[in-house]
């Protein structure tokens, strides 16, 4: 059986979840056959990620040449999947033979491209595998499957013990901690519901709380957020911002590993903590910006009292 996967993905994880999750998916639907998995890649991935990995596939084509692609019609796949809508990714499915032919739709996107791109590549995953086959909801692939190198995971934690200890900190498995992770932001009222959970948080409770900020893929004026000078005025011990550049992901997997709980806006950690089963709260923008903050107290006080009995 041959199946090829046609997409537009990048290093930032845009895209990788529902590629993540439509591989997974039909290689465990397909285990006990002998299955050739194809990618078209229209964006190189330079390493593997947390959600993607070469070795998954039997050929990664990056960014093939039509006269690449008209050559390879003599190969005849069972199965052809369209993962995006450019315009590139519709002329190598076009051009592409094979028995069963599948893609996402244009008009089918727009209606869910305002969600995040978390939400909008799960739904966009349900609504493939719906064109494939019916499959039963309970056989299905809900969370993608994480490519964590150990080896990797192993350094980053040394690291952090090293820049701890070199602060005065305790190692990282001794500390008792929870973990923010924010998108950088210029609002005042986001900044305002961040700066509260904190000042709150800090004066009601032992543990300390290491904030990480994700950077912008949008290029600004500033080299400095409005939310990293609010921050470094914060003038809490218990507040470490060490790593609060620190956006490489095997940090992000330490961190929430260790943590007590983590606190974030960002969908990737959130579904990463899912996976892991780890203790975690996900601040939706609306959330920050109603100051609907006493909730979230609430909620984060829970989570401590359940990992401290008495």
């Amino acid at each position: 059986m041959k199946i090829l996967f046609i997409h537009k993905t990048s290093a930032q994880y845009d895209g990788q979840v529902l590629l993540n999750l439509i591989y997974h998916h039909l290689a465990k639907e397909n285990e006990k056959e002998n299955v050739r998995f194809d990618l078209i890649l229209l964006k190189e991935i330079k390493s593997d990620t947390l959600l993607f990995k070469k070795e998954w596939f039997n050929e990664v084509l990056i960014q093939p040449s039509p006269k690449t692609s008209w050559k390879r019609r003599e190969i005849v796949y069972d199965l052809i999947l369209n993962l995006s809508n450019s315009p590139s990714a519709v002329f190598h499915f076009l051009l592409a033979k094979g028995i069963r032919k599948k893609s996402i739709q244009w008009f089918e996107s727009k209606k869910i491209k305002e969600l995040n791109s978390y939400d909008y590549e799960t739904i966009t995953f349900e609504r493939l595998l719906d064109k494939i086959k019916n499959s039963p909801s309970e056989g299905r692939i809900n969370l993608p499957v994480l490519n964590i190198q150990e080896e990797n995971l192993k350094t980053t934690a040394e690291l952090i013990d090293w820049i701890l200890q070199s602060e005065n900190q305790r190692p990282l498995s001794h500390l008792k901690y929870l973990f923010f992770y924010f998108s950088e932001t210029n609002d005042a009222k986001e900044i305002e519901a961040i700066l509260f959970l904190l000042k709150q948080i800090l004066s009601q409770n032992k543990q300390k709380i290491i904030f990480i900020i994700k950077p912008s893929n949008n290029q600004r004026e500033s080299n400095t957020s409005e939310l990293e000078i609010q921050l470094n005025q914060v003038n809490e011990k218990g507040l470490l911002l060490n790593f609060k550049e620190y956006s490489d992901p095997y940090y992000l997997l330490k961190f929430s590993e260790k943590a007590l709980l983590h606190v974030t806006n960002d969908k990737l950690l959130n579904m990463i903590s899912e996976v892991k089963k780890w203790n975690g709260i996900l601040m939706q923008k609306n959330t920050l910006r109603e100051f609907q903050t006493n909730k979230i107290l609430e909620r984060i006080n829970y989570y401590l009292e359940k990992s401290s009995p008495l």
